[in-house]
C-alpha cells in the first residue's frame, strides 16, 4: 500500500497587531495568561487526485520543553476547521521565543476557528520533547472529499486551566509529518510473458 509524507508548511503561534500567525520555536495552546490560546499547524495537499481512498493518517509532533511556562498535564485536541475557513495567513513578525504570550488576549483563539468534527486528542505530560502520534484520517478524509487547498490541524485545550506548548517548525530537528496511506486508482503494470519467448513458433511433435 503506498504512502506519502507531508511536512508542515507554516505554524501560527501568538497574535501581535492583528497577525495571527507568529514567530518563534514555540506553539502555545490552552490556557495562559487570563487567555486560551489555540495553535495551529498546516500542509500542503498531496497529489491526490488519482486516489481511490486514504485507510490511515496519522500527524506525528512535539511537545516542547515548556520554556516559558510549567507543564499542565491533561487532554488537548487535533481538530480541523471547514473548509470555508482554513486559515491561509503568512508568517507574522512576533518572535514568541523571545517576547513570551500576551496575556488576556483572545482574539487569537477566535482567529483559529476549529469544529469538533473529525476531532481526536493526545495527552499532555510534564515530559520535555515528547513525540506524539494522532490518527487524523477522518480529518484528511474530509479535506480531500470537499477539495480542501490545504490541510489545517488545530491544536487547542478540552478544558479550563490546561496547557502545553508545541515545537514549531522553526525549532530544528523536531519536524511536524502527517503520513497518509491510500490505495491508487492508476491500474497494475501488464504482466511480462517470460516464456515462451517471443517470436517463438509452436511446434507440433508425433508420437
Amino acid at each position: 500500500m503506498p504512502s506519502v509524507n507531508l511536512y508542515v508548511e507554516a505554524d501560527v503561534a501568538c497574535w501581535t497587531s492583528g497577525i495571527a500567525a507568529g514567530q518563534g520555536p514555540h506553539l502555545p495552546v490552552g490556557y495562559y495568561g487570563g487567555a486560551v490560546y489555540r495553535s495551529a499547524m498546516r500542509f500542503p495537499i498531496p497529489a491526490w487526485a488519482g486516489w481511490t481512498s486514504i485507510t490511515s493518517a496519522t500527524l506525528t509532533f512535539y511537545i516542547s520543553d515548556h520554556k516559558h511556562v510549567g507543564a499542565s498535564g491533561g487532554t488537548h485536541y487535533v481538530s480541523r476547521q471547514n473548509v470555508g475557513s482554513l486559515w491561509t495567513k503568512g508568517a507574522g513578525g512576533a518572535d514568541c521565543e523571545a517576547d513570551g504570550f500576551t496575556g488576556g488576549n483572545n482574539t487569537q483563539n477566535s482567529d483559529i476557528p476549529s469544529t469538533s468534527t473529525d476531532r481526536a486528542s493526545f495527552l499532555c505530560g510534564v515530559t520535555a520533547n515528547a513525540s506524539k502520534t494522532v490518527t487524523v484520517t477522518g480529518a484528511v478524509n474530509y479535506y480531500r472529499a470537499n477539495g480542501a487547498s490545504k490541510i489545517v490541524f488545530v491544536f487547542e485545550a478540552s478544558a479550563s486551566g490546561e496547557y502545553t506548548e508545541l515545537w514549531a517548525m522553526e525549532k530544528a530537528g523536531y519536524d511536524a509529518v502527517l503520513t497518509i496511506n491510500y490505495v491508487d486508482a492508476s491500474p497494475p503494470s501488464p504482466p511480462t510473458l517470460g516464456l515462451p519467448a517471443a517470436g517463438s513458433v509452436e511446434v507440433t511433435r508425433s508420437s
